[in-house]
């Protein structure tokens, strides 16, 4: 199971979608939704309405952010 993820694919200038974000980290729909709900990336959220959109530039920065707390 891997447990880091290479933050620098995100473009800081592209929104993400759930689906977007699960293709370009090889992980499933229901793990980034676990992220938003239970480990805090609700704040790169945009719009609440389906398909949920965030930004690369937060997404990124709570990735950053992440790994290194659990370090």
């Amino acid at each position: 199971m891997k447990r880091t993820y290479d933050y620098r694919k995100l473009k800081g200038n592209r929104p993400y979608t759930v689906e977007s974000l699960a293709i370009l980290f090889s992980v499933g729909k229901a793990t980034v939704r676990g992220w938003i709900k239970q480990h805090g990336l609700s704040c790169a959220v945009v719009d609440t309405n389906r398909p949920l959109v965030m930004k690369g530039v937060l997404i990124r920065e709570w990735m950053k952010e992440w790994q290194a707390k659990r370090k």
